[in-house]
């Protein structure tokens, strides 16, 4: 779950959490450069996001995927394949 202070635009890179190795110390984060074909969408999500959201992807659609995440079985019951190819139909 991406948050918006593990994103540093003007750096250029930003903190992916990781879940399974959260246990091992060091291991809990990866950092991941900011690429060119992301950074607009980046900015663009920050510029939409409510003021004071603490998560990239914010507001219900977020709330509905964290919510369903933490149920038993985890991500296996969030359905994001089917929400992101909707997006990506959107989108074009």
């Amino acid at each position: 779950m991406l948050k918006w202070s593990d994103v540093d635009l003007a750096g250029g890179r930003m903190l992916i959490p990781v879940e399974k190795l959260a246990h091992i110390p060091g291991r809990e984060t990866r950092e991941c450069p900011v690429f060119a074909a992301l950074r607009p969408h980046l900015e663009e999500a920050f510029e939409l996001a409510t003021p004071g959201e603490v998560y990239v992807v914010g507001g219900v659609t977020g709330d509905t995927h964290r919510k369903a995440s933490r149920r038993p079985g985890g991500w296996v019951n969030a359905n994001l394949r089917t929400t992101f190819s909707k997006i990506v139909h959107r989108a074009g």
